[in-house]
């Protein structure tokens, strides 16, 4: 896990868990910032696990999917944009590649979908996703108020995954 500001500069970080929920604590805890303050976070980290596997059925091939609350609905604060970035090995032309994100409280069905490398927005616009053969980018401007997040779904050919190990598979349970 790193955190940086929107320089590259490192920032102080403190991580807790309850639950099953990751919580980071970014910046100094005895600096509080003035209100109507914005700041820009990148938070970049690797996640293990977090892939389904489905067999053939409704005309799509085996696939390995990934359903990730990107930003969950738990924060506290407002977010005024996001940029989502999901980098995976490249499909081959032909092969079944397919990606939809969702914002808005949990439960939200506003939503842009692709089943083909391209581009697409939900219907209001401020969700922007575009698909390649190795990538998935999303970016949205809309102000997002405490309860509101982006979840992701995205398909690709479970050829290009490789199987967890049985040791791997046992840390999951």
């Amino acid at each position: 896990l790193s955190v940086t500001d929107s320089a590259g500069k490192k920032l102080t970080t403190k991580k807790s868990r309850s639950g099953p929920n990751l919580s980071i604590r970014i910046g100094d805890a005895d600096i509080t910032l003035p209100p109507g303050t914005e700041v820009s976070y990148v938070i970049r980290y690797s996640a293990f696990g977090m892939i389904n596997r489905f067999d053939p059925h409704d005309g799509w091939p085996a696939a390995a999917e990934l359903y990730w609350n990107a930003i969950g609905t738990e924060w506290e604060a407002p977010i005024y944009g996001a940029d989502i970035q999901v980098t995976f090995p490249e499909v081959s032309t032909g092969d079944a590649l397919r990606a939809r994100a969702f914002i808005g409280a949990y439960g939200s069905t506003e939503d842009a979908s692709l089943t083909a490398p391209g581009e697409a927005q939900t219907a209001a616009g401020d969700l922007k996703m575009s698909l390649s053969r190795s990538a998935l980018n999303i970016q949205s401007k809309r102000a997002m108020m405490p309860g509101d997040g982006i979840s992701i779904v995205l398909g690709i050919p479970s050829k290009l995954i490789a199987e967890p190990s049985l040791w791997q598979k046992a840390q999951l349970f």
